[in-house]
């Protein structure tokens, strides 16, 4: 009987899309995430929030290994992508492995010397090898979507950070990713230009994206979030609906950390 291949194992319909077991992670003598649990459901948008330095941009640069983690297991749409304290994957499994998990970073990294079309279309080319024209058709029409298709041919400095931020999600989502994590998308950002990053990341979730989501926007982490966690000082504290985690929340720890950001919000 023939063996599933990798792919068909990566895409079986009962695993989570990302499942992490007893993860651990320290830099040097600092023990910066300690023994995580986490499952995300296909479709499922989960918010990580918490004090700064609570290990929340660690955590999410460990799913998709750009930090890799010092002990426990990472899995990801059913492939065991981190175990036994070191990555499973080759160098080219690895490639193929971070196309199928977008990453959004609080600083946009495009290339100060390429329009919008060419910031979203270079990976295209050069990772998943489409051509030149495909890649240019995919990127206008996703820059579309993200409100930018009247943006084509403008470089980073002639766009807001909020148009920046858009473009980086537009290259992201280029490379036709199963899930979507993102590191405070919108922590760069002007605050009156953050409600139009907000309005794309909302409308991915709507469309059924997976994605997790480091953010300080709990207004909209309530509105858009199947599952919220709660992080302080490395561990998950508390986890729950929006509903549960922002209307009762149990513990003290996760209490005092809320009412200290509507007090900052008054």
């Amino acid at each position: 009987m023939e063996s599933p291949s990798t792919s068909d194992h990566m895409n079986r319909a009962d695993a989570p899309a990302i499942s992490v077991r007893n993860m651990e992670k320290s830099f040097g003598q600092v023990n910066v995430l300690r023994d995580i649990n986490l499952d995300i459901a296909r479709g499922e948008v989960v918010s990580l929030i918490g004090p700064s330095g609570s290990g929340k941009s660690t955590l999410i640069r460990c799913l998709n290994l750009l930090e890799t983690p010092t002990a426990g297991t990472v899995s990801v749409l059913g492939e065991e992508m981190f175990a036994d304290g070191r990555v499973k994957s080759s160098r080219a499994g690895l490639r193929t492995f971070r196309t199928t998990v977008g990453m959004v970073f609080q600083s946009f990294n495009l290339f100060p010397n390429l329009s919008a079309l060419d910031n979203v279309s270079l990976s295209q080319i050069h990772t998943l090898g489409r051509s030149k024209s495909d890649a240019e058709a995919r990127s206008a029409e996703l820059l579309e979507k993200v409100g930018l298709g009247h943006r084509l041919d403008h470089m980073p400095a002639q766009l807001s950070g909020g148009q920046q931020q858009r473009v980086a999600i537009a290259r992201a989502l280029a490379m036709d990713p199963q899930v979507m994590l993102f590191d405070e998308p919108t922590s760069a950002i002007d605050p009156e230009l953050r409600i139009e990053v907000l309005k794309v990341m909302k409308d991915l979730a709507e469309s059924g994206m997976t994605m997790a989501i480091v953010t300080h926007e709990l207004k909209f982490s309530r509105q858009i979030s199947d599952q919220v966690l709660f992080l302080a000082d490395g561990t998950i504290v508390e986890r729950g609906t929006p509903e549960e985690l922002y209307g009762d929340p149990r513990h003290e720890r996760t209490r005092k950390f809320l009412a200290a950001i509507e007090e900052t919000e008054l």
